[in-house]
């Protein structure tokens, strides 16, 4: 199940989509130090999970197609800002990759959503409408996400999503990984 990710991927998630209290659109260059402040405002989640990254900027490079998957291609990576839809306010960002691991799947690198916006089920909601708009595509037959072991917050709200099928754990020494699907 895990190979193939350099196959070409014929559609991607729309440059802008919307749910019902957000906007969801491709992140430009102006948005990076907005990325930047909320990856860490979530610093804490490396204390749960046992992961520190050592990058200097790592929204910079996100941004800049730098973090990719193995053998992966800049062209099917993805970093989106969400808004809210009627302030226009920074809610957070959403990483996605094209076919990773395997070309059936879309990965979530990440879904980070500010914490004075948690609570609120604007992350269900963003996770829903991407489901939505994945199948709209008629691509990719699941969604993947990887959940560090030690985040529970994090563990209950993919598993509410519906990301509950274990594919793969990865121990890293001081911290471990669950890779989990969502069937479309």
């Amino acid at each position: 199940m895990l190979p193939d990710m350099c196959q070409n991927v014929p559609q991607q998630l729309p440059k802008e989509w919307k749910t019902e209290r957000s906007i969801i659109q491709d992140s430009v260059e102006t948005d990076v130090p907005e990325l930047q402040k909320v990856y860490d405002e979530r610093a804490y989640i490396g204390e749960l999970t046992g992961y520190d990254d050592p990058r200097e900027n790592p929204m910079l490079a996100e941004f800049r197609h730098e973090t990719l998957p193995p053998d992966g291609r800049a062209e099917l990576h993805r970093v989106q800002s969400i808004f809210e839809k009627q302030t226009k306010e920074f809610v957070g960002y959403l990483i996605c990759y094209h076919g990773f691991p395997d070309h059936e799947t879309l990965w979530i690198a990440v879904l980070a959503i500010r914490p004075t916006f948690q609570r609120q089920k604007l992350g269900k909601e963003v996770i829903d409408a991407l489901s939505i708009e994945t199948k709209k595509l008629g691509t990719f037959h699941r969604m993947g996400i990887s959940i560090g072991t030690g985040n529970e917050p994090a563990m209950k709200f993919w598993s509410s999503c519906g990301f509950t099928q274990i594919v793969k754990t990865i121990d890293h020494g001081e911290h471990k990984e669950e890779w989990r699907v969502k069937p479309l």
